[in-house]
């Protein structure tokens, strides 16, 4: 399965890669600062801009996307990079709107770019939040029928390769790292006397794994190639029609194990696809989650802010003035204390 992800795109880098048409609601938003939506060279400053951003303003983006998310009336979500990308979190894909803009010409591709919230929930259960569908199937199921294809774009994916009770998590990105990851989807809407009531929703398809990925998980997400976009998006094709194109992926993947820190879906920095070492894994036993420390009998804590221990793990440490030692009763009558006490009293009497 396909369940957490990363894409550091900015809506106008990816305006860009894709060729977009109609960039929607994020034609103009902060991602790229003050720039336009156009694919012009300021909008590739203005994507480095927002790299750098993301890098170090980590919390700033957070704070963004729940206000920017939280549009309830207008039911208009916009995506915001992220390294840490899971279920109910925005994505962005891209989907065909020429239907939605009325034109005429058969098979007219419009591109489309449309944030999505990852999980739909199916109407025999409110509670359960599906994220993805087999490619094998999907177009036999009622719920899928209604549903519209998209692709959804990642710079990378996480899986956990469970061994007995472990679960060590792998970094998948293109054999570069810098192409973005194109993943077939499933988007919809729901809509009411002509208005939305919910935010569209997506989905991800999954297929069986290539020889290179089945050693972590026996299932990938189905990746396209770039030249594959238009025929999958395309409304003018049914589900069966292009079913096809979601097969284990023919090509080569950079996969690279990273530490326990992507687990937690609260944890938005670049160290999620930092690589994993065996340094880190010592200083991660090393350390715990309290703040305070108590090693070979000398109290320490930690220096830096919150923010600073949650993206570097090496903090530093400092000893205290003070540090006390509380032995209970039952320690102070044990045999070795008393031993202890008496061999002092010998070397007293000694000395007199």
């Amino acid at each position: 399965m396909c369940g957490r992800g990363a894409n550091t795109f900015s809506p106008e880098q990816l305006q860009r890669i894709f060729d977009i048409t109609n960039m929607g609601n994020n034609s103009r938003n902060n991602h790229g600062g003050s720039g336009g939506s156009g694919g012009s060279g300021g909008s590739g400053g203005s994507g480095g801009n927002n790299n750098q951003n993301l890098n170090t303003n980590n919390q700033t983006n957070q704070q963004t996307f729940q206000s920017e998310t939280s549009n309830e009336e207008n039911f208009l979500p916009k995506y915001v990079p992220s390294y840490n990308l899971g279920p109910t979190n925005i994505l962005a894909s891209i989907i065909d709107s020429a239907t939605i803009l009325s034109t005429n010409e058969t098979n007219k591709i419009v591109r489309t770019f449309q944030p999505l919230k990852w999980g739909i929930n199916p109407h025999w259960n409110e509670k359960l939040t599906l994220i993805n569908a087999r490619s094998e199937t999907f177009q036999k199921k009622s719920i899928f029928n209604k549903m519209k294809r998209c692709v959804i774009i990642f710079s990378g994916y996480y899986e956990w390769k469970k061994q007995g009770k472990i679960r060590t998590p792998y970094y998948h990105t293109s054999i570069n790292g810098s192409d973005p990851l194109i993943m077939a989807g499933l988007w919809s809407q729901q809509m009411e006397d002509g208005k939305p009531i919910d935010f569209p929703r997506c989905i991800i398809l999954t297929t069986s794994p290539n020889e290179q990925t089945k050693s972590i998980h026996n299932r990938m997400p189905a990746i396209l190639e770039k030249n594959m976009v238009d025929t999958w998006i395309c409304s003018g094709y049914k589900h069966n029609e292009v079913s096809n194109l979601c097969r284990p992926y023919p090509g080569k993947l950079n996969i690279k194990q990273v530490s326990n820190y992507v687990s937690n879906i609260k944890n938005k920095g670049k160290r999620c696809i930092q690589k994993f070492s065996k340094e880190q894994m010592l200083m991660n036993k090393f350390f715990t989650k309290n703040k305070t420390k108590i090693v070979s009998g000398i109290k320490r804590e930690s220096t830096n802010t919150k923010e600073e221990e949650e993206e570097d793990p090496f903090f530093s440490l400092k000893k205290t003035k003070t540090f006390q030692i509380k032995t209970s009763p039952k320690r102070l009558n044990s045999p070795i204390i008393k031993k202890e006490k008496n061999t002092d009293s010998t070397n007293n009497l000694k000395k007199n």
